[in-house]
Order: structure tokens, then sequence, then C-alpha cells
């Protein structure tokens, strides 16, 4: 049976709270891949063995980041997928996140291209395999139109939308499409960000149509949740035992579990800091990317001196991953409380959303 949030939708408190923790989860990958690695350092094995660790930590949240953050973006579109009329729901859920994707992929590509120069990282931009390092036009238009950019959330989400509105009056076959596309990125081995965008969409399609059922399943731990957990858990070890892997499976048991704890720590701290990054994931997915490139390329060589002291190394290797992901993320909406005004506002949102359908955009919530 496809669920229907709306009734229970403002019972539902922790999604913006679990929306935090998604963001705080990209940037914090974003920080281990761009950031934390020091060039020409070579760590004892103290501090190898904590790199180590935050690589572990980090290769470990994959099966939750990305389709976590899908799975609660297909629940919130549920009724524009379902009840609105394209006409209603184009620009919100289809033209302005496109124009956010490009509008900040040259931004990305400009500011980023203008700190390599500065930092003279000419190695680093020849091999482009993301429209944020392409050395010419062409190399960063064909990047940016197959979705091999940092931004590629944006790029995927009209799609996922698409395909889940025009099969909105038969969801089963929606998530059957889903279906074969995530496995047939499994199965062929597809790397980023191809593989990604295939993958993923089997989470969007799984909250926006049964969302609000499988929330209710887990905000409570009952009989239906335990026997969903032990479901998921049977079918992973039965897969794993024979050798099979079923990365759904992980991503599925890693959801469950993870919304169980957010729910219930949300009843306990009601994280407004959280709540509010959650619905202000936006800014902070565009922009943390830059700083975190401008910390790695300019920021950390003038500090490669001062790690010849080995205890500020260490304190280095230990601390960095968490004050980069508060610092960069506070900086990112910093950055966007002071543009989102006047014509700045057009950085976040496409100008015709701005002016012939913000009313009815605003009137239906849709």
């Amino acid at each position: 049976m496809v669920s229907n949030p709306k009734k229970n939708r403002e019972n539902i408190n922790w999604i913006d709270f679990a929306k935090g923790v998604c963001i705080l989860l990209v940037v914090f990958h974003h920080v281990m891949i761009t950031s934390y690695h020091l060039p020409s350092i070579s760590p004892n094995e103290q501090q190898e063995w904590i790199t180590q660790f935050y690589e572990l930590v980090n290769k470990k949240l994959a099966p939750l980041r990305m389709p976590l953050f899908f799975l609660i973006s297909g629940f919130l579109v549920y009724r524009s997928a379902t009840v609105y009329p394209w006409k209603d729901i184009f620009y919100k859920r289809i033209h302005n996140i496109w124009y956010i994707f490009i509008v900040w992929g040259v931004i990305q590509w400009g500011s980023i291209t203008l700190i390599q120069d500065m930092s003279g990282s000419v190695e680093r931009a020849s091999s482009a395999s993301n429209a944020l390092y392409a050395t010419s036009i062409e190399d960063f238009l064909a990047l940016t139109f197959s979705g091999s950019s940092s931004l590629w959330y944006l790029y995927a989400l009209p799609i996922y939308f698409i395909i889940c509105k025009l099969f909105s009056q038969r969801p089963r076959l929606c998530v059957c499409l889903f279906l074969i596309t995530h496995f047939s990125a499994q199965y062929f081995g597809l790397r980023w960000p191809t593989g990604s965008i295939l993958s993923n969409g089997i989470f969007f399609a799984i909250g926006c149509f049964y969302g609000s059922t499988l929330f209710a399943i887990l905000a409570q731990l009952r009989f239906k949740s335990l026997m969903f957990f032990a479901c998921l858990f049977v079918f992973f070890v039965i897969f794993s035992f024979f050798g099979v892997h079923i990365g759904l499976l992980k991503s599925l048991l890693f959801i469950s579990v993870a919304i169980v704890i957010l729910v219930n720590l949300q009843k306990m701290w009601d994280g407004k800091i959280l709540c509010w990054m959650g619905k202000n994931t936006l800014p902070i997915y565009v922009i943390h990317r830059i700083l975190l490139e401008a910390l790695a390329l300019l920021g950390v060589p003038l500090l490669l001196d001062s790690f010849e002291n080995g205890y500020w190394l260490t304190a280095w290797f230990v601390a960095f991953p968490f004050l980069a992901t508060v610092v960069v993320t506070l900086v990112s909406l910093l950055i966007w409380k002071l543009t989102n005004n006047g014509y700045g506002t057009f950085l976040y949102s496409a100008p015709v959303f701005q002016s012939k359908s913000r009313k009815a955009l605003k009137s239906q919530s849709v």
C-alpha cells in the first residue's frame, strides 16, 4: 500500500534533525577526501592508526550518508509527485534545482580554478573526473551535463522526481525500475558519478511512495519494527554467508537503525541547531566544498612547518575532522546569510521561481 505522509507530516519532528545529521556527514566525507591527509608528512604508528580509524568510519558511513538523504528527499516530495499537476511543481522541483546546480557548478569551478592558480596546483587540476577540476570550458560542460560534479545530488534529484511522477499511478513499477538501475550499477561496477546516480534512485522512490509507512514502523520499537529489522538482518547474513554483497540490504539496515536512533535522540534532545541546519542544507551543500578546497590548497600548506611538533601533529589527526566539519558548515551558513538578499537571492533560487510562482508554491507547500 502506497503511503500518504500528508496526515502525519507534522508529527515527524525528526526529519529536519536527520537532514542536519546527513549534511554534516556529507561535509565530513569531503573533509576526509580533500584536506585531512597532509602532503610530505609521514605519520608515526599512533598517528597512522588515528587516520585509519577516521578512514574506516568514513567508509562505513557510505551506505548511510546519501541513501538516507535521498530517502528523506523522496518522502518530502510525495504530494508533488502524486497530487499536484506538472505546472504547479515544475519550477520548484525541476527548474529551480537544475538552475542552482548549473549556477553553483560555475561558481565552484571558477572559485576552485582561482584557488588552484594561487596555490600552483597544476597536477591536481589535470586529472579531471569532476567538473570542479576541469581545465577547459568544453571539459567543464561535458562533465557537468553528465553529472560528474560535486553537486551531483542536485543533478539527480529532478531526474528521480520526474520518473516518480511519471509512474505515480504505478509506484511498484517505479520501484522495480529503480531496482533494475540499482543492481545494474552494482553488477557492472559503474564508477562515480554514473554508479551513484543509478544506485540511489531506489532510495528516493522508496521514500516517495513508502516513506511514511516505513517511518511509522521505525518511529517506535514495536513488534512490526522488530520483525522488519529481523528480516533485513537475516537476508543480509544469508547473502553475506554465500559471499553475495547486496549493498541495498546494507543501506536499508543502516538507514533503519539510524532512523530509530535519530527519532529517539530527537525526543531526548530537540537539537535546534541541527534542525535549523536540516532546514538549510542547500547553502551548506553548495558552499562547503569551495571552503574545503581553499583550506586544503591554501591553508594547510601554511601549517606544514608547525607539524614538526609531534604533539601538534597528533592533535591535528585527532581533532581536525570534527573541527573542520563544524567550522566549514557554520562558515557556509554565514556566507549564505550575508549573500541571500537582493540580487544575491538568485544564487539560491531561480528568478522565475522568485517571481510568478512564489505565491503559488508558498500557498500549496508542495
